[in-house]
């Protein structure tokens, strides 16, 4: 392996967020694995200094090594300074382009430069990746996930000015979904992407024996169970899928919410306040070995998100042999197919959503039908098939600068 490639991204595990961006690190191991190119990762992590690190909200950046080897890969973690606030939130681009900057220059000193930085996320990495390549000469690419590009542009103008500038100026973007390159698209015309979708692991995510699921989980085999997984945040429409529930008239159907965020308590109050804490069980957060396990146990996967790029749950749930009910925001549909993987509904849409439980919770048939479909079609999203994507696209890449 004579080419490095240098994966810029601040969503990455950390020692106190083990499952932040694990995304990412599987991409990263994927590509490792196929040993076509030297693979490094620059996780920045916002500075602190030493009167911050004991407030709750800043805590989870402490005790970070400034290096590790995750299973054979070597992965920094440069601090940068992050000034709080939307209004500001594009300076950390540069800050972040001059945290990395020192680690590209021990790198140069030591010629092992990377040959191409691919970051993760339009601002700060993208933007930070662009400024590094021009300056030591390396080859960019640059992924759009979703909130980058549907969210972030929207919230102050200067956001918006330097995401259309850094969509302009990156020469290789990547997106997640074909809705998020028609983003790009709407931002900037003209603009040139390339679709690689997200994947999942299929060593860790297949089908389980659900009855010996529910076992090991203490659930009870008589019961439908629904599953969500994700962070509890406004964004993922909980509350929505809360009151969607409990309006279902299904006396054996429970709801399994996997995850936590800053929404937990208002969201645990809101299911108190709609009588439905007897059939809504809040699991807290598991660790990513787990979920397939509660995958296996379930019968239907929900997601009611107000906002997406392409996530990865999906095609974690279809590989484990869940049906899935998903809103119809960013990427989902090129997963969630109506009648051939689950079905899709409004976002927002209370009444679309309960009717869905409703007709599937009647259907065992149709559920049975959809959980095949499901598992047949997550084939496409296996992470060794994206690896082999991706790695293509630095050959091209590569090979088109040498022509």
């Amino acid at each position: 392996m004579s080419n490095r490639v240098l994966v810029l991204s601040h969503m990455f595990p950390k020692v106190k967020q083990p499952y932040s961006g694990i995304f990412v690190l599987e991409q990263v191991k994927s590509l490792a694995r196929l040993e076509v190119f030297e693979i490094m990762v620059v996780s920045p992590m916002p500075y602190l200094p030493g009167f911050v690190k004991e407030v709750y909200r800043w805590s989870k950046y402490s005790d970070q090594p400034t290096n590790l080897n995750e299973e054979g890969i070597d992965c920094y973690y440069p601090r940068y300074v992050v000034v709080p606030g939307k209004q500001l939130f594009p300076l950390q681009s540069f800050t972040m382009y001059l945290s990395v900057r020192r680690l590209l220059k021990q790198l140069r000193d030591k010629n092992k430069l990377p040959d191409i930085i691919h970051s993760h996320s339009l601002l700060p990495d993208g933007w930070a990746g662009h400024l590094l390549s021009q300056e030591f000469g390396c080859k960019h690419v640059c992924t759009l996930h979703g909130s980058d590009i549907n969210i972030y542009p929207e919230r102050t103008l200067l956001t918006k000015y330097l995401s259309c500038l850094a969509i302009k100026k990156i020469t290789h973007l990547i997106t997640v979904s074909e809705k998020i390159s028609q983003r790009a698209r709407d931002l900037v015309t003209g603009v040139t992407t390339n679709t690689i979708y997200n994947g999942a692991d299929n060593r860790l995510f297949f089908p389980h024996d659900r009855g010996l699921a529910r076992s090991k989980l203490n659930l009870k085999s008589d019961k439908v169970y629904l599953l969500f997984v994700g962070n509890l945040v406004a964004v993922k429409g909980v509350d929505i899928l809360l009151d969607a529930f409990a309006s279902v008239r299904c006396s054996n159907a429970e709801l399994l919410i996997v995850g936590e965020g800053s929404e937990q308590n208002q969201l645990v109050a809101h299911a108190r306040n709609l009588n439905a804490l007897d059939r809504i069980h809040f699991i807290g957060r598991v660790r990513h070995e787990q979920i397939p396990l509660w995958m296996s146990a379930s019968d239907i996967f929900v997601l009611a998100s107000r906002s997406e790029g392409f996530p990865t749950v999906v095609p974690e749930a279809m590989m484990c042999g869940l049906p899935v009910v998903a809103t119809d925001v960013g990427g989902v549909e090129e997963a969630v197919i109506t009648g051939k993987t689950g079905v899709l509904v409004s976002p927002n849409d209370i009444l679309q959503l309960t009717a869905v439980f409703e007709n599937l919770l009647r259907d065992k048939q149709q559920v049975a039908c959809l959980s095949n479909g499901a598992k047949q079609f997550a084939n496409k999203f296996t992470w060794d098939s994206i690896a082999v994507q991706i790695s293509d696209f630095y050959s091209k890449i590569l090979a088109s600068s040498k022509a």
